[in-house]
């Protein structure tokens, strides 16, 4: 886990936690931009509830672009004065979080990122068995031996053991320490491509490279060469092409060349507890002349070289392999000291084959195996053989995991937005409870809907049995109808109350001029308490859908009869006398 992220997620891919977290950034901008308003409501009705003459700007909220606009269009330039800065402030949050909302795919994007982890699990493998015991052996198994040494490699595993054990080559497993006990260690002494200035002894056959490459012979210790102690196997493959039936161009040929203690003696093969000595060369040449008496198929051990080699070198890998620890179970640790030792080399041979005869072909030079990879070889070579038996063991092991890892940055910033969600989600239901007699006999509009449902409930010209229909009735029954712009309406819209107010008077209704024969009808607007020297507006609504126009002169006389005063262009009309 990088600094700054945090495991999310090991069992879903990047792309279904990407997908998720989109819709819970989403999700968020909902709910906040929506949290948001309820706090201005709040903050809102809390003045309405101290006292009247309330701005409609602390009251009115938006929850979306487009109201903002309608708000921004309307006041213009009036929007920055104090008295609407909570309207402006409303509008930055609604801008903010719709394009959080907008963008919640690249902010998804760039808060995950993909990771590899590590951590223990129990893995099913393949215990080191004694199947074969002295005489094991495996051959042409490259599949088995390429797979094994790609989960070696994968795995970091140090060639200065031998494995007891096979994990899964499918499972992306990691060498830790503290977790592998291996009964055979490695010391191990390498040297690096060296070359070599060879000049073919034809005494010999290229079967025994130490004695038919006398450069190549000088390399060993001669006293291990001659001495029963230790056992020689040689094999080789390559790309040579034949002139005539006696002479020809080993244009690569790689020889590998295995000198260790002899398993024979001292019975070492049947106890596999001595240390064991070891020397793994690998020897390529290229360009060099041959001679046969017969180059037929299968007779390659009649082939010997002649003159100089156009180039030749050699890697090698030393090693002494010992018991490192206390056995358990003898017949559940690797066996080393195989009497088989010609299958080791020709186990090499037969994987490197096609690599080197196919570059040969093409003309192209291969060098010698690196050191590593000689001994990484030898490794996979020795499991795979002492498992061929299948003994199954589950062994708790360090695997590789894919994991989903979240941005902590971003993380603090969702934790912040969730809590100032709660904090003003419980800020406003404690409102809601402490102030639910008051806000529910004030009705204080909220939504789009509050607000219709509010102009219809004080509206003067429904009924008793109209105001005791629920909010959903009144919105089902209740029905907007335009207002005609004729100019006797307008005359009409000219009459309006001049009676000033006094010391609190109690609220007058004074009563409708009702027309059955007309469309309109004029009412005066109640006073409010608080309010000084205010006009009374008349309130027009329509009674009914027959489009007939009355005079202002006749809503004058109505008014007039019904207890005026009215003024009318500046005139004050007194009603009539009987």
């Amino acid at each position: 886990m990088s600094a700054g992220w945090i495991i999310l997620s090991t069992v879903w891919d990047f792309a279904n936690v990407q997908a998720t977290l989109n819709i819970i950034i989403s999700l968020l901008g909902t709910i906040g931009i929506w949290t948001f308003s309820r706090f201005w409501y709040q903050h809102g009705s809390a003045k309405i509830l101290r006292r009247d003459g309330v701005p409609l700007a602390f009251l009115f909220t938006f929850t979306t672009l487009g109201e903002a606009w309608d708000v921004a269009y309307l006041l213009k330039s009036n929007l920055f004065k104090p008295q609407f800065l909570t309207l402006l402030a409303q509008g930055i949050v609604v801008l903010l979080v719709t394009a959080m909302t907008v963008l919640a795919g690249p902010i998804a994007r760039y808060s995950l990122k993909s990771d590899t982890i590590i951590r223990s699990s129990q893995l099913l493998g393949l215990a080191a068995a004694n199947g074969g015991g002295p005489s094991q052996s495996l051959v042409s198994a490259n599949v088995l031996w390429n797979a094994t040494i790609d989960s070696l490699a994968s795995a970091n595993f140090p060639t200065d053991q031998l494995l007891d054990f096979l994990p899964p080559n499918e499972k992306p497993w990691v060498y830790e320490d503290r977790e592998w006990n291996s009964t055979w260690a490695a010391d191990c002494v390498s040297t690096d491509e060296t070359v070599l200035n060879i000049t073919g002894n034809s005494n010999y056959t290229i079967v025994d490279p130490v004695r038919a490459f006398p450069a190549f012979g000088a390399t060993f210790d001669p006293s291990q060469l001659n001495s029963p102690e230790y056992r020689y196997s040689v094999d080789f493959c390559g790309w040579v092409h034949w002139d005539n039936s006696s002479s020809g161009i080993a244009h690569d040929i790689t020889f590998f060349v295995l000198l260790q203690s002899n398993p024979n003696i001292e019975k070492r093969m049947d106890y596999n507890n001595a240390s064991l000595h070891l020397s793994l060369s690998v020897l390529h040449i290229h360009n060099a002349s041959l001679v046969s008496t017969n180059n037929l198929f299968g007779s390659r051990t009649t082939w010997r070289s002649k003159g100089q080699f156009g180039n030749a070198s050699y890697t090698r890998m030393e090693c002494t392999i010992a018991r490192s620890r206390p056995v358990p179970d003898e017949d559940l640790i690797a066996w080393p000291w195989t009497n088989d030792t010609d299958s080791i080399v020709k186990a090499y041979a037969d994987f490197n084959r096609v690599a080197i005869g196919n570059a040969g072909e093409n003309h192209r030079i291969v060098p010698p195996l690196p050191p590593t990879d000689i001994f990484r070889f030898y490794q996979a070579y020795h499991i795979t053989t002492s498992t061929q038996n299948e003994v199954w063991l589950t062994r708790p092991l360090s695997i590789r995991i894919t994991a989903v890892e979240l941005s902590t940055a971003f993380l603090v910033v969702a934790i912040l937005i969730v809590i100032l969600i709660i904090f003003t989600l419980v800020r406003y239901t404690v409102f809601l409870v402490r102030h639910k007699t008051l806000l529910k006999e004030s009705s204080i509009p909220d939504a789009k809907l509050d607000w219709m449902l509010h102009a219809f409930k004080n509206s003067q010209h429904i009924t008793v049995d109209e105001l005791g229909l629920t909010d959903r009735e009144q919105f089902k029954a209740a029905a907007y109808e335009r207002v005609m712009s004729d100019a006797s309406v307008r005359g009409m819209a000219r009459v309006y109350s001049r009676r000033a107010s006094e010391v609190a008077p109690e609220p007058q209704h004074r009563p409708s001029a009702m027309f059955s024969t007309n469309v309109f009808a004029v009412e005066p607007i109640v006073e409010d308490d608080s309010a000084e020297d205010t006009d009374k507006i008349l309130a027009l609504s329509t009674l009914n859908d027959r489009e007939k126009v009355i005079t202002a002169e006749t809503v004058v006389k109505c008014l007039i009869e019904n207890g005026g005063p009215v003024v009318v262009d500046g005139q004050e009309k007194k009603p009539q006398s009987d």
